[in-house]
């Protein structure tokens, strides 16, 4: 009776930390779809600055700055990544 009882305690401890992993990881993905959909302040930063330059200037060519922004913002976006990538492989 005893050795079933093991068992069973194992086995449900085995879940309950598959659980709590399959959590974590479901809460982490979240985070980095939410890090990846939100371009930097840096990056906003840059965008309104550039805006207001070439406002100043006269020029109103915002096909290219919307391009050039969208780069900006993917290219932030892979160093965030990177950034989470590092943390949780190199800290633990």
């Amino acid at each position: 009776m005893k050795g079933i009882e093991d068992k069973l305690s194992h086995q449900f401890q085995a879940r309950k930390q598959a659980q709590q992993k399959d959590q974590y990881q479901e809460g982490y993905k979240q985070e980095v779809l939410e890090v990846m959909q939100q371009p930097s302040e840096e990056t906003q930063y840059k965008q309104l600055f550039k805006q207001s330059l070439l406002a100043q200037l006269g020029i109103s060519d915002e096909k290219d700055s919307s391009k050039e922004a969208k780069k900006e913002a993917e290219a932030e976006k892979r160093r965030e990544i990177r950034k989470w990538i590092h943390k949780i492989f190199c800290t633990e």
